[in-house]
């Protein structure tokens, strides 16, 4: 389920929105099927599980843009729905799908304490983040409170 899942929500936004609309990144820790997606011009990168220097790169990447937009939304309301609205000017939702982020947590503790504070206030600045579990109880508390 959890693949077809992504599948289906990669293919949609590919097929429904532009590189001008959504930039899509995918963390795929599970069937590492999302790897199909990679040369689709929405998509930014792909990292598999193997790929411990670029989810590193992406969360650098990330942090870098969530800065930058704080900066460019402050006379727009300080957030990204403000700015696409009162500026006049487009911006690229940026959408990270994570497939299993409870291997990856087993992986990649590190890293993922790293995406903690862009998850939790990402949303502000057009940041969006889709995540899969393997099991209930395989997010972490400090994770799982960003998410209603």
């Amino acid at each position: 389920g959890k693949d077809e899942f992504f599948q289906t929500l990669v293919y949609s936004m590919i097929d429904t929105y532009s590189t001008d609309e959504v930039n899509i990144y995918l963390i795929d820790f599970g069937a590492e099927t999302l790897i199909n997606y990679l040369d689709a011009p929405q998509v930014g990168d792909v990292v598999l599980s193997s790929d411990d220097e670029k989810l590193y790169n992406l969360i650098k990447y990330l942090y870098a843009t969530m800065t930058k937009r704080k900066k460019m939304f402050t006379q727009y309301g300080g957030n990204y729905s403000g700015y696409i609205q009162h500026s006049g000017e487009k911006m690229p939702s940026i959408v990270v799908c994570i497939n299993s982020i409870d291997i990856m947590n087993e992986l990649y503790a590190e890293i993922l304490e790293k995406y903690i504070s862009v998850i939790r206030e990402g949303a502000k600045y057009g940041i969006y983040f889709v995540i899969t579990v393997n099991t209930p109880n395989g997010m972490r508390f400090k994770l799982k409170q960003n998410f209603s």
